[in-house]
């Protein structure tokens, strides 16, 4: 019983991070800050001249068919007939290729791309879990629908500060289907050697999410910084320091949001050399820290491995009944005690 006790401990805990780092608190929009990318060290010119490629197109080069020529379910997606949105948004979780032509996918990313009306956002739940439907869909299409210009689209909704944080958001925590789908593994290794196309493709790619990661409001940098650290782990990237240096300056400078600081955290944790690694664990004991950021902090403090200042201070600082610490922090340190124990054994 005990057992299961700790175990539903952790599934809640990990449950709550998660939330932090994907919904995030943010209810604004955010600006590109490409001054921001210049001060990471290693960003060299021709990295540079990809963001100012990504900062430079003009406007995404899909256009909306005439609509009479767009298959029925495609019509009712984008909103061109007189259709409930309940029905828009099964008809989109149920879309399947299969009859679908190239002026129909135009139709879908002009959808996707385009900015959400008064309407939309009075029934914005209902407008972004249809978008959302459609992007999963644009990011599994087959091979016989490919289309270079993916890469390029992907980039400059991210990008596109005119656009709703929520779709720019979803379009980068689909960015790891898209590379799966796109440059499959097997064994370990990708299927195909890439291109000149598919490397520029993937540079852009990667220099939009790196543009991404430098936010600091909102949960948008925190879930750039995540996916790229994935994306890395798999595929890597031209320059790894780069999510050290990034996730550092978040994390550490104040006016970062704690959505954004979440996704640092746990990005540094795993790539951060020694010294980055004792300061996340120095989170633990500042009371003036986020509750949420502390109890990430002391998730992944004790993933690091068992620490005699860490147990001690969780010992009688948070789960000593009489120091009435926040119920948030006792999960955490719960769940990190009976961590560090297995390890230890």
């Amino acid at each position: 019983m005990k057992k299961i006790s700790l175990l539903l401990v952790v599934v809640i805990l990990c449950m709550m991070i998660y939330r932090m780092i994907h919904l995030g608190e943010s209810s604004r929009d955010l600006d590109i800050e490409l001054g921001k990318v210049k001060h990471v060290e290693g960003f060299s010119q021709e990295n540079l001249s990809q963001v100012k490629k990504i900062n430079s197109l003009e406007g995404v080069s899909f256009k909306m068919s005439k609509i009479e020529n767009l298959n029925i379910n495609v019509k009712q997606i984008v909103g061109e007939t007189q259709t409930s949105w309940s029905q828009r948004n099964e008809i989109a979780r149920k879309l399947k290729s299969e009859g679908l032509n190239s002026e129909d996918y135009e139709a879908l990313y002009s959808f996707i791309a385009s900015y959400p009306n008064e309407e939309d956002l009075k029934w914005q739940k209902s407008y972004h879990s249809i978008k959302t439907f459609v992007l999963n869909f644009l990011f599994e299409r087959d091979k016989k629908h490919d289309d270079s210009r993916m890469g390029e689209f992907v980039a400059k909704v991210i990008t596109d500060k005119k656009q709703h944080r929520v779709m720019r958001n979803y379009m980068i925590q689909g960015m790891e289907q898209y590379y799966e789908r796109r440059w499959p593994r097997k064994n370990g290794e990708e299927v195909h050697r890439l291109n000149d196309q598919e490397k520029e493709e993937r540079s852009i790619l990667e220099q939009s999410l790196l543009l991404a990661s430098q936010h600091n409001k909102g949960a948008l940098g925190g879930t750039a910084l995540f996916v790229l650290n994935n994306i890395n782990k798999t595929y890597g990237i031209s320059n790894p320091k780069y999510l050290e240096e990034i996730s550092s300056t978040v994390l550490w400078e104040s006016d970062c949001d704690n959505s954004s600081k979440m996704g640092a955290l746990d990005v540094l944790a795993q790539v951060g050399d020694e010294k980055a690694k004792q300061k996340i664990k120095n989170l633990v004991f500042n009371e003036e820290v986020n509750t949420n950021l502390r109890m990430m902090a002391i998730a992944k403090s004790s993933q690091m491995g068992a620490d005699s200042k860490l147990i001690t201070y969780l010992e009688e600082e948070i789960l000593d009944s009489h120091k009435k610490a926040d119920k948030r922090l006792v999960m955490a340190a719960q769940a990190a005690m009976t961590r560090m124990n297995q390890k230890g054994n």
